[in-house]
């Protein structure tokens, strides 16, 4: 028996949910940027090459200062690959006030 623990919820759909229920030109933030190609690759697939795809580093980085946008979401399996840290949640949560309504 394997000692560690398998999502049952992996390969359900989510992330796909996720970019549908975008606004058009959104930003969908990937869990690291080994993940990257296939937000790219699913964005595609679903007709939404609308949607930009960007790295966490997008975020820490602030790239998002002086713009506006009409979505920015985060990969639903963020926090289960990265450790959360402040850092990261208190620039994401700057970056969504730059989310127009």
């Amino acid at each position: 028996m394997s000692s560690y623990s398998v999502d049952k919820n992996r390969g359900t759909g989510r992330t796909t949910r996720q970019m549908q229920a975008m606004p058009q030109k959104g930003i969908f933030i990937s869990c690291n940027h080994a993940c990257m190609y296939y937000n790219i690759q699913l964005t595609r697939k679903l007709n939404r090459t609308d949607i930009r795809v960007v790295g966490p580093d997008w975020v820490t980085g602030m790239s998002w200062q002086g713009h506006t946008y009409s979505a920015i979401v985060l990969d639903h399996a963020y926090p289960d690959v990265n450790p959360r840290n402040r850092f990261f949640y208190n620039y994401f949560n700057q970056a969504l006030t730059r989310v127009t309504k």
